[in-house]
């Protein structure tokens, strides 16, 4: 690799490494680039890998990727089941479930454009929504999740999970042919009430198990609400920022 001037390096904030994971076969691949990277290109880590972009098109989920690997890289359904907020950057991608499953119930959307802005995409979204989004991405996970076969993740039943989506969406295409997916719920209310958890909606599902997370765990999960409503929105510190989080701590 070329040697570059130091400043001309510390602009390069995006990297793209041309592999797959499609088979176990391409892992050890994988590792080795970024060996080879981090050792050639020192800026590479500067971020934390919040900017790294690797493609992975495996049919089986990331039990087909050695457990290096998969530590070395984030999984969004995962995260979505801790409560994070999947952030959407790749116009004209259908997302899974998608549009089966209204993804702008639970998700923010950046487009290709905004990226250079998008601190301020996401700092704009008020406390009320993102609480909004926060819940129902509660319901959302676990219809990304194989609970019913691998496990459950965060205290899910299955009930909802991804295998039973698969089945709902077919049972969905047989009794509907040529219904646009985006209108299942809208016409369907089996479909309805399955995609929104036997809730209302997404967020009602998500409010009501985090109600009945702080009846049965008391003080653990108040303390988690108490941090999380202190949390500053936009990511800066100070006042009503992370010195919030901190107090709110103290006096836990």
């Amino acid at each position: 690799m070329p040697k570059r001037p130091l400043a001309a390096a510390r602009r390069r904030d995006w990297y793209f490494l041309p592999l797959k994971l499609r088979s176990t076969g391409d892992g050890p691949k994988l590792l080795q680039a970024l060996a080879y990277v981090r050792k050639h290109w020192p800026w590479f880590d500067r971020l934390q890998g919040h900017r790294h972009f690797v493609l992975h098109t495996g049919d089986s989920g990331r039990g087909e990727v050695q457990a290096a690997v998969r530590a070395a890289t984030a999984n969004m359904t995962l995260a979505a089941a801790m409560g994070c907020l999947p952030v959407v950057v790749s116009d004209g991608v259908l997302q899974p479930f998608e549009p089966e499953m209204d993804w702008a119930a639970f998700a923010l959307r950046v487009a290709h454009p905004d990226v250079p802005g998008m601190h301020q995409v996401l700092g704009a979204v008020d406390a009320a929504a993102y609480a909004g989004l926060q819940a129902a991405v509660r319901c959302a996970a676990e219809h990304l999740l194989y609970s019913s076969i691998s496990g459950a993740v965060a205290g899910e039943s299955g009930r909802w999970d991804a295998f039973e989506t698969i089945l709902e969406v077919l049972r969905m295409q047989q009794t509907y042919p040529g219904l646009d997916p985006a209108r299942y719920a809208d016409t369907d209310e089996r479909f309805r009430t399955f995609i929104n958890c036997g809730a209302r909606s997404m967020r009602e599902y998500g409010e009501a198990v985090r109600q009945a997370a702080a009846v049965e765990y008391g003080g653990a999960a108040a303390l988690v609400e108490k941090v999380r409503d202190a949390a500053p929105q936009g990511g800066g510190a100070g006042e009503g920022g992370w010195d919030a989080v901190d107090k709110a701590l103290d006096e836990a």
